[in-house]
Formats: structure tokens, C-alpha cells, sequence
């Protein structure tokens, strides 16, 4: 792993937070949702990664990537719903 999103190579992090032009990246409907311009949005995006998720829901995360592997697209989703309900201060709002 890395210390910093930015510095995993394959990430769009960079894109998303930054405005590092990349080809290959498509916005996400979610990710046009978190402000009216670019700078608002990667300014918002920036906001996400300051979260600290408490070690409890690191091993779930690790879980449900392990039970799910074989079908990434449940897998994305049920990540999408932790992260979501995780607001911002790092406390769960439901449990998995």
C-alpha cells in the first residue's frame, strides 16, 4: 500500500483531487454531485480522504473485497455503501 492515494499509480485520485488531466478518466455522476464547479469538486474530493476509518470496518472492508473478489460490480457497491455512511468524523452509521 501506499502513504497517500496520490502516489498509487494507478489511482485517479490525481484527476479527482487535483485536476491532473488523464485520458482514461470519466467522472462519476456521484463525483459531479459534490460541488457546482471543479475546484469546489476537488476540493470536496480532498475532504473524503481526510476521513479515518476506524480499524473495526478495515477488516470488514478486507472481508467483503475477499468474499466478493469473483464479482467486482457487488463488491463496488457494497464498498460505496460504507463509504457513504461513514460521515466525516469516521463513525459508521450502520453496521455491515
Amino acid at each position: 500500500m501506499v502513504d497517500s492515494p496520490e502516489h498509487y499509480r494507478w489511482s485517479s485520485y490525481r484527476w479527482h483531487a487535483w485536476g491532473n488531466k488523464n485520458i482514461y478518466i470519466r467522472d462519476h455522476a456521484l463525483y459531479q454531485q459534490l460541488g457546482s464547479t471543479e475546484k469546489e469538486r476537488q476540493y470536496a474530493y480532498r475532504d473524503l480522504f481526510k476521513l479515518q476509518i476506524p480499524d473495526q470496518y478495515i477488516h470488514k472492508i478486507e472481508s467483503l473485497r475477499l468474499h466478493y473478489s469473483r464479482d467486482p460490480i457487488i463488491l463496488e457497491g457494497l464498498f460505496t455503501l460504507l463509504i457513504i455512511q461513514l460521515d466525516m468524523d469516521g463513525r459508521s452509521q450502520f453496521n455491515i
